[in-house]
Order: structure tokens, then C-alpha cells, then sequence
């Protein structure tokens, strides 16, 4: 027998469903497995949880995780790139993020994506690092054995304030020989070198204009 709880439960869900396949577009047709993904989202299983892409449209297709992340990540993007949105921090914060294009699903409904432009489809051969950012990846209200697996991922995670989950190196020695000084700039700092103090303080300032979105 099915609790009042349990009909509300069931309800809800069903309203959520209902709201999020009237709210989505059908996945395009030309679809491959995202080529520049190094982590997360299904990666080392192979499963529907894989980032999707295509390269007609320059868009990767995240896929919608379970509640909470998922939901409320595509409150997030729905909040952040909403046309009528006034709030100034949100405004600022959107030239750090993906253009948000959208919601969508696969042809039998089961599935959602959020639709994201790929800031990597003008790169040919990217190098790759994915971090997650942030001394803490779990919530307040998580169980202390969730607390016990997120700790030992990485034990340095809490003083240092992130974490390496993905690394992907494609430039090849004779890259690096190549004069380009725009190329060459980053790759070849060094304390010594007469462009590492203005270098750095352009990265630094590309920093404090993030931190000062919050």
C-alpha cells in the first residue's frame, strides 16, 4: 500500500518529469562522445552519463545528474542567463561561464542535458586539466561516512583549495621548439625570466576579477 508521503513523493517527481520534458528540446541527431572530456560524468563506465557533443552546433550536452546536483545546477544556469535577471554579481559572473543554450532530452525522455558552448571548439589540439574547485565537496547536511569518502580523495584538498581530477597534455616537443612568443610566454616562465613579474600579474588580476564577482 502507497503512504500519502509516498503519493506526494511520487507526484512530485512526476510534476518534475512533466516540467522538464515541456521545458526541453530533443538532442540533435549528430551526436559523438564529447572528444575533449577528461572527467567525470560517466567517463570510466561508459554509460548514458557521458558528456555528448556536436560539432554542427559547437555545443557539448552535459548530462542532468540526480537530485540535488543536477536540479539545481539547471536552476544555476537558468538563474545566471535568465534575460530578465538584474542582479549585478550574477551579470559579471556570466563572462566565466559557458552561454547557456538550453534543455534537452533524448528521444525517449529519460535523459536530460543542459546545453553549453564548447569554449574549446576554436583549439585544434588543447591541453586539458579539469579541477574541482573549493576545500569542501560535500554539503552540510552529509552523512559522516560521505564526509570520510570525500576527505580521502585527496588529503591536501582542505589547505590548498582544490583538486586534479583530469589532466590531458597534447602539445609534442616540437611544439615547444616553435618560435611563437605567444605561445611560448606561459609555458616558459620562470622566476629569473624579465616577463614572469608582468605575466603573473595578469594572471593575478584575472584572478581578483573572479573573486570579485562573489
Amino acid at each position: 500500500m502507497i503512504t500519502n508521503n509516498e503519493c506526494c513523493s511520487m507526484n512530485d517527481q512526476t510534476n518534475k518529469l512533466n516540467y522538464l520534458f515541456e521545458n526541453s528540446s530533443l538532442l540533435p541527431l549528430d551526436l559523438i562522445d564529447y572528444p575533449n572530456q577528461i572527467g567525470g560524468h560517466g567517463l570510466l563506465f561508459g554509460n548514458k552519463s557521458k558528456i555528448l557533443y556536436s560539432n554542427v552546433q559547437s555545443t557539448i550536452y552535459k548530462p542532468i545528474q540526480h537530485y540535488p546536483k543536477g536540479p539545481h545546477e539547471l536552476e544555476f544556469y537558468q538563474h545566471l542567463f535568465d534575460p530578465n535577471c538584474c542582479n549585478t554579481v550574477l551579470i559579471r559572473l556570466r563572462q566565466f561561464v559557458p552561454d547557456f543554450y538550453g534543455l534537452y532530452r533524448d528521444s525517449e525522455g529519460k535523459h536530460f542535458y543542459l546545453g553549453l558552448k564548447d569554449l574549446l571548439a576554436s583549439f585544434k589540439n588543447p591541453s586539458l586539466c579539469d579541477l574541482k574547485m573549493g576545500c569542501r565537496t560535500y554539503a552540510p547536511d552529509s552523512s559522516p561516512s560521505k564526509v570520510m569518502v570525500e576527505c580521502a580523495k585527496y588529503k591536501w584538498r582542505e589547505e590548498i583549495g582544490f583538486l586534479v581530477t583530469g589532466l590531458k597534455e597534447e602539445s609534442s616537443k616540437i611544439w615547444g621548439q616553435q618560435d611563437a612568443k605567444e605561445k611560448n610566454e606561459e609555458i616558459n616562465t620562470s622566476p629569473t625570466k624579465p616577463n614572469s613579474i608582468d605575466l603573473t600579474d595578469r594572471i593575478l588580476n584575472q584572478h581578483e576579477t573572479i573573486l570579485l564577482t562573489n
